[in-house]
């Protein structure tokens, strides 16, 4: 999960372009899990969540 205030870009990006999950994806592998990657963008001027974005990674 990422959470950005005012930040460039989005959050789920960030995720991915960072490669976050992958130091978890043996362990869903081996447990037959899922992951999730989530980005919350956060506006500071509006007090309020403008934008929420989820995807299920790939094993």
């Amino acid at each position: 999960m990422e959470f950005k205030v005012d930040g460039k870009g989005s959050a789920l990006e960030q995720i991915r372009d960072k490669k976050y999950q992958h130091k978890y994806l043996a362990e869903a592998r081996q447990k037959n899990k899922n992951i999730f990657l989530l980005g919350i963008d956060f506006r500071a001027d509006k007090k309020n969540i403008s934008e929420f974005a989820w995807e299920k990674a790939e094993l």
